[in-house]
């Protein structure tokens, strides 16, 4: 079953889910997020902005809870979860780090998730936009053409 939310890290290139979690790479944090339906977007969105507005973690607590955000983004996006993947990271952004995060809204996505939004920690410029952009529909194209080959109905030599 596919998920509601796709959420594909585009930025930094290579990086892993868990990476995030550093501060040498904390700014430069892309998310694109794909959704089957326009509900799922506001949805989303709407517990993006939730999550940020949790009380400020003590800065005694701040080692444990990236821990524990670090791990639960992990675990839920290998489960499929994306949507609670991005809010454990955006938990983490806000309420750890006491740092914002911007989002744009896409005007299309990638089928069979035709509603998009971009979601960085420090603001894109059209460039950077674009090619994460980009990047994301490289990703997603990718693994379509996996999927079509293991069912015999891509492009055989």
């Amino acid at each position: 079953m596919m998920p509601e939310v796709l959420v594909i890290l585009t930025h930094p290139i290579g990086s892993l889910l868990a990476d995030i979690f550093t501060d040498r790479t904390a700014d430069g944090v892309v998310f694109c997020c794909y959704c089957r339906e326009a509900a799922h977007r506001g949805k989303l969105l709407r517990d993006l902005r939730t999550a940020a507005g949790q009380p400020p973690v003590p800065a005694e607590e701040r080692d444990e809870r990236t821990r524990l955000l670090a791990q639960e983004c992990v675990i839920q996006h290998q489960l499929g979860n994306h949507a609670v993947a991005l809010a454990a990271a955006i938990r983490w952004r806000a309420i750890v780090q006491g740092r914002g995060y911007h989002t744009y809204t896409l005007r299309q996505g990638q089928a069979p998730y035709p509603w998009g939004v971009v979601v960085a920690f420090s603001e894109l410029d059209a460039e950077r936009l674009e090619a994460n952009v980009e990047r994301a529909e490289a990703i997603v194209q990718a693994e379509r053409d996996k999927v079509m080959d293991v069912f015999g109905w891509g492009v055989q030599q």
